[in-house]
């Protein structure tokens, strides 16, 4: 009984009981049992293992990117690697002792330039910070296909889905190619950290070039969708030559990025850079500020975006994405674009990137429009604007056109959605079907996606709804003679529909050289109401055609555009 009293006057917890007035000194044979406290029963959600392939000699393969989470209330964690074989090829951002908070993105990469072909192990530990016994550790495998057999091409690191509660989030798209030689036939099988049946693909194997739609069922997500929170899960791919991972995210809430879908651009061999993609990046809710990254597989540095690094943006923000490949083989390059919250990462969206360069003798999409933006001041339906489509090389090209939005109205509408080029459409918003029947204000995205054989490129769409934003833009066109005189300059207003604005303006031109020019040009050029001149100089063209180019005007220094 007196050992009994000298533990209980020294209980950890505070707990004391009455000392006793008689006691009998005797062996005792007793177990601690370690009850966790209400923080230490939070614990990690599984992550399951990574795998990652590339060719030897060649370039790493494409960051893959993972969702740390709390099975209930968020804490601080560490991030630490090690490898078994091939030296230190594994890495993760952020990394270190106590780097991050649950729930957070961490990249994990791989670097294979220096290892021989073979299979290679790895593991990424994650441990909570303060003296807490809770880890989990994802083991990682990198396979290094040797030259000549088949093997999965740069495959994105990442499918990234938010949704508000009770909506359905637009359906990803994911090419699997082969970057080697014969036959590649692949399998996958999805898997989620909650056990739900709420991932799915509409087939399970099939042989490259494939691509696949990744869908979300809100209805077997917790709560049927209509709980907040981040859910993971991954498409894991089995084939010749290796296996490769794809994490799956799903942002359900009020305060996340609004979903970006992939983007495609085609150009052609030894051609002009296809015209930059503009992406909007919007909060559902509250804004917060961002960071950027730029990642490519094979083929260098040909991918770049207007705003990167650490801090760089706040949400809405407008993010021009551009192509240099003038010097590239013809070919199908991958690389992905990481945006994440600044500097806790909770909030993070991963956008793949895919160039095509058509061989000769082939039939592409010439220059399309990068993007196309609509503006509502609470009332009133938007103009239509008119997209070309163009064949850009031999043949007969024919074309179909699917719809995404990124909350899953049907605010998004064209007068065509198949046909032969040369063509146009005419894309337009129906306002009742935006959020709130267009009565909400906000930045709303959308994705026109043409596909022909070998070739599909992407047309972000935005619709901004305020009080503050640019009166309606629509395309304008230019006529002349081959040889002839220049067309006469055209006036562009640049018009707010409330207060005033700082805004920037950038110019861009797909063939032909540098033939579009405007009057106000650069950074911070100008406060609304502006006009601003665009001027033909057709002396650098040397072939009668038509050619694209497109002005992006922007607010400064918040790009909102």
């Amino acid at each position: 009984m007196f050992l009994r009293n000298a533990l209980m006057s020294t209980n950890a917890r505070g707990i004391m009981a009455p000392s006793p007035k008689h006691f009998a000194f005797l062996p005792v044979l007793f177990t601690i049992l370690r009850v966790a406290s209400v923080a230490e029963a939070q614990t990690f959600n599984p992550i399951p293992a990574l795998s990652f392939t590339t060719v030897f000699a060649g370039a790493s393969p494409l960051p893959q990117v993972i969702t740390v989470t709390s099975t209930g209330s968020n804490f601080n964690f560490s991030t630490t690697v090690s490898t078994i074989t091939g030296g230190n090829w594994l890495s993760v951002t952020p990394s270190g002792t106590d780097c991050c908070v649950t729930t957070e993105a961490v990249t994990v990469s791989a670097d294979a330039t220096a290892l021989a072909a073979g299979t290679y192990s790895g593991q990424v530990v994650i441990s909570a910070y303060g003296g807490s016994p809770r880890s989990i550790t994802v083991p990682v495998t990198l396979t290094v296909a040797a030259a000549g057999g088949a093997f999965f091409d740069d495959m994105p690191g990442q499918a990234s889905f938010t949704m508000a509660p009770g909506e359905t989030a637009a359906p990803r798209t994911i090419q699997i190619r082969n970057g080697g030689t014969g036959t590649l036939h692949w399998s996958l099988t999805t898997s989620t950290a909650d056990g739900g049946n709420w991932l799915t693909t509409p087939t399970t194997s099939g042989t490259a070039p494939s691509t696949i739609s990744v869908s979300i069922n809100p209805a077997a997500l917790p709560g049927g969708g209509a709980t907040t929170g981040t859910f993971i899960g991954q498409i894991a791919f089995t084939g010749a030559g290796g296996g490769v991972t794809v994490p799956v995210s799903v942002d359900v809430g009020t305060n996340i990025f609004t979903q970006v879908n992939p983007l495609n651009f085609t150009m052609p061999l030894a051609g002009s850079d296809p015209l930059p993609q503009v992406i909007s990046f919007a909060s559902r809710g509250a804004n917060f500020n961002f960071s950027s990254a730029v990642y490519t597989g094979t083929g260098g540095a040909w991918l770049s975006i207007s705003n990167l690094g650490g801090d760089c943006c706040v949400t809405p923000e407008a993010i021009t994405v551009s192509i240099s490949a003038s010097t590239l083989p013809a070919g199908t390059y991958t690389g992905e674009i990481i945006f994440a919250e600044y500097a806790g990462r909770i909030r993070a969206m991963t956008v793949p990137v895919t160039l095509t360069i058509a061989a000769p003798g082939t039939t592409f999409f010439d220059s399309l429009p990068g993007g196309l933006t609509f503006f509502r001041s609470t009332s009133g339906t938007p103009p239509v604007q008119s997209v070309p489509i163009r064949n850009g090389g031999p043949g007969t090209l024919n074309w179909t056109l699917s719809i995404t939005t990124s909350d899953g109205g049907n605010w998004l509408t064209s007068s065509a959605l198949s046909g032969t080029a040369p063509s146009s459409i005419d894309a337009g918003v129906n306002p009742a079907a935006l959020p709130g029947g267009g009565l909400t204000a906000g930045t709303f995205n959308g994705q026109l996606i043409l596909q022909t054989t070998g070739d599909v490129v992407t047309i972000p769409v935005s619709v901004v709804v305020g009080t503050g934003v640019f009166t309606q833009f629509n395309p304008i066109t230019f006529t002349m003679p081959f040889g002839g005189s220049n067309p006469l300059p055209q006036v562009l207003p640049a018009v707010s529909t409330g207060s005033n604005f700082n805004l920037s303006s950038a110019v861009y031109t797909g063939g032909g050289g540098s033939w579009l020019s405007i009057s106000n040009l650069g950074a911070d050029c100008c406060v609304t109401p502006e006009n601003i001149t665009v001027s033909v100089d057709a002396s650098t063209i040397t072939a009668p055609g038509t050619y694209t180019g497109e002005i992006i005007l922007a607010e400064y220094a918040v790009r909102s555009a």
